[in-house]
Formats: C-alpha cells, structure tokens, sequence
C-alpha cells in the first residue's frame, strides 16, 4: 500500500547508493516546509513523516510527509510547497475531483493513477495543468514543452520551445 511504498524510501547521502532521497536544497527551504507542518494537528492529519530522520541530526532532511484529511482550503492544499509532502484527498466524483485540482493558482503538473485509463483521459483533459502523468511520474520525452499553467511557471522549455526559453533575443533600431 502506498504509506508502506512511502516508509522504504531511503533518506541520506545522495553519493550512498542506497539513498533514494536527499535533503532539501538549504535551510531556508527547510524551514518553508517545516512551517507548512507546523500549521497541522499531526495527530489528525498526520499519517507519516514529518520530522527529520533520526539518523540524520544534521542538514536539511525530511522524512517523506503523508497527510490526510485536510481541508481542500488550508495552505497545504492551495500551495506548491515543494518538499516531500504529499497530501491525501477522497473523493467521490471526477467532477470533485477536477474542481479540487483546478481550484488553486498553481498548475504544474500532476500525476493519475488509476486502473482506468479512459477515465484518466477524460480527467486529464479536464485538468488545468501543463504537463500531467498517468500512472507515472516524471516520465517525459525532453523534446516535448515543460511548463505550467496560471501562476505556474512562465513560458515553456523542451524541444524547439527551449530556443526562446533559452535565448536572449535583441532587437536594434537605427534611424538613418
């Protein structure tokens, strides 16, 4: 199930093979989660996570963070909190579903798993996202555009979209 799949990953060093996670980027970012955790009742909302690794009392680690039964208004759920924090939402229509999802400013990506793959097409196309994953996750061909929609990203990198991504264009006007 998936809070036993969350509990095998291997918090560390980065340059240990075993490791399958590494540390946030620094403290400030470290702190930005944390803050984000510090605003949940850990024991309702709290399945997993949420502290740093006993065997890693330095640094900036984690450990993978599962919550459940938030409200869809709370931070947590309007937010791109990027650290290893996933929340855990029911529902009981794909229409629920879509709203939820769509009812934020952000929309990078997201990923669908399902048994179901017409379902997920229909879902997907439904979603205001740039680039969604079904039953995978950043599993992307590089020549296809990257980027995310409303206050997610700005312009599109990954193929020939990376030449103005990437370029610095100019523009020089003489008058003779």
């Amino acid at each position: 199930d998936f809070l036993h799949r969350v509990d095998q990953i291997k918090v560390g060093n980065p340059l240990n093979y075993q490791t399958t996670m590494g540390s946030l980027i620094g403290e400030d970012h470290y702190e930005k989660v944390m803050g984000y955790l510090k605003e949940i009742d850990p024991k309702k909302h709290l399945a997993a996570g949420g502290a740093r690794p006993d065997h890693l009392p330095k640094g900036y680690f984690l450990k993978p963070t599962v919550l459940t039964d938030l409200s869809l208004d709370h931070a947590i759920s309007k937010e791109e909190v990027f650290g290893p924090v996933v929340s855990v939402y029911p529902f009981d229509s794909e229409e629920e579903v879509i709203n939820a999802v769509n009812d934020t400013p952000y929309g990078l990506s997201s990923s669908i798993y399902t048994s179901d793959l017409e379902r997920a097409k229909r879902v997907a196309s439904e979603l205001r996202h740039g680039l969604l994953w079904i039953n995978s996750w950043f599993a992307r061909d590089l020549r296809v555009p990257f980027g995310g929609q409303k206050r997610s990203g700005v312009g599109r990198e990954g193929g020939r979209f990376s030449l103005d991504f990437f370029s610095e264009w100019k523009s020089v006007c003489i008058s003779s």
